[in-house]
């Protein structure tokens, strides 16, 4: 049983890091939508100086164009981490409750979160890119140096599927 104590002490951990993580994501969507707000405040509407609104965003010598299109994308990649975590940590949660990672719901709403994961940072990436070729088509000097990245990793994905297979097969297990 001293197993199950290291296990559940990892769980723990890996809850407060994904509320950590969420709460990082809410943080970091914010921050961008206040970007967003003083990008607009300075191009829209004039009551800004449109380079110390670029220049709190992005690098001085960046255009306006490029700082929208960057807080945009930065607001499309914290959602994406926001609902991945949240998701989560819902499972985190779930497997504290149970007392236990080796339980079929415990296996299926992991298998389920890893497939969830693989879908949101896939649209995540498609949204992100779809921002990018629009701003690259309606603005002749767009230079956008931001690399737009896949944000998932298909190991670590692979792994979780066949954990949660390893945790169905230890109730299973446990129930004979």
């Amino acid at each position: 049983m001293d197993h199950l104590k290291t296990i559940q002490t990892i769980m723990k951990v890996l809850r407060i890091l994904t509320k950590v993580a969420f709460i990082a994501c809410i943080v970091g969507g914010s921050l961008c939508l206040l970007g967003l707000l003083m990008l607009f405040l300075a191009d829209g509407l004039g009551l800004m100086d449109e380079a110390v609104a670029v220049g709190m965003i992005t690098p001085k010598d960046t255009s306006i164009t490029v700082a929208y299109c960057a807080v945009i994308v930065g607001i499309c990649q914290t959602l994406s981490g926001a609902l991945i975590s949240h998701r989560w940590n819902r499972y985190y949660t779930m497997e504290e409750a149970d007392g236990t990672p080796f339980s079929e719901e415990s296996g299926k709403f992991m298998f389920s979160a890893a497939i969830y994961e693989l879908i949101i940072g896939f649209v995540a990436f498609l949204v992100s890119t779809i921002i990018v070729a629009v701003f690259e088509a309606t603005n002749a000097n767009f230079n956008f140096s931001h690399d737009v990245k896949f944000s998932f990793d298909a190991a670590t994905v692979l792994f979780t599927m066949f954990l949660s297979i390893v945790f169905r097969y230890g109730a299973a297990v446990k129930k004979d």
